[in-house]
């Protein structure tokens, strides 16, 4: 299963490219989770669900307040003491949703039609609730982005609901990484 492989790769990528989106982040690292048995990965948790004909995924991503105050405080020059939750927790839909975006165009580039919902942040001990419901024909991933002063724990879910039509496409994983974005994509 290249395509799905692919499909990673492609998801792993746009997560790196979404986060810095509007400013590099110094020194980010997409790692291996470094403990990916774990239920609970981070604090809080933000997730979006993109769908078509033939899948659904979910991208998630774990963080703590701490980390996401240091990357936009990086980033963006927000100084941590005044950024409070709702901001932080905003960030993180946006981001959940711009990575959303990014695959819904990749699987748009194959004609396959898909939807996004719309993303929300949650406690990141949802993520027990969450796993205890999974089918196991579920395709699981999950990876790290760190970064001097912290990290974000990302994970997908895809489930393959049409193995022959899904089976057909031509996922090539180069297709993120060369993948530009426009002014009207600006994050936050």
């Amino acid at each position: 299963m290249d395509h799905v492989q692919n499909l990673k790769t492609i998801i792993r990528n746009l997560s790196v490219s979404r986060l810095s989106l509007t400013t590099p982040v110094p020194g980010l690292k997409l790692e291996e989770a470094s403990f990916p048995q774990d239920l609970v990965h981070g604090a809080m948790m933000s997730i979006v669900l993109v769908a078509g004909g033939t899948f659904r995924l979910a991208f998630k991503s774990h963080f703590t307040s701490r980390s996401i105050r240091h990357l936009m405080n990086t980033t963006l020059g927000v100084p941590s003491s005044q950024i409070n939750e709702t901001q932080l927790k905003d960030y993180m839909r946006e981001y959940s949703n711009l990575v959303a975006g990014g695959i819904k165009a990749t699987f748009n580039t194959f004609g396959v039609a898909s939807g996004i919902s719309l993303p929300l942040v949650t406690d990141g001990f949802d993520e027990v609730l969450y796993t205890a419901g999974q089918k196991p024909e579920v395709i699981q991933d999950l990876w790290e982005l760190s970064w001097a002063g912290g990290n974000v724990i990302c994970g997908s879910s895809i489930e393959i609901l049409d193995q022959d039509q899904f089976g057909k496409l031509s996922i090539k994983s180069e297709v993120s990484s060369t993948e530009t974005t426009s002014d009207e994509d600006a994050f936050l």
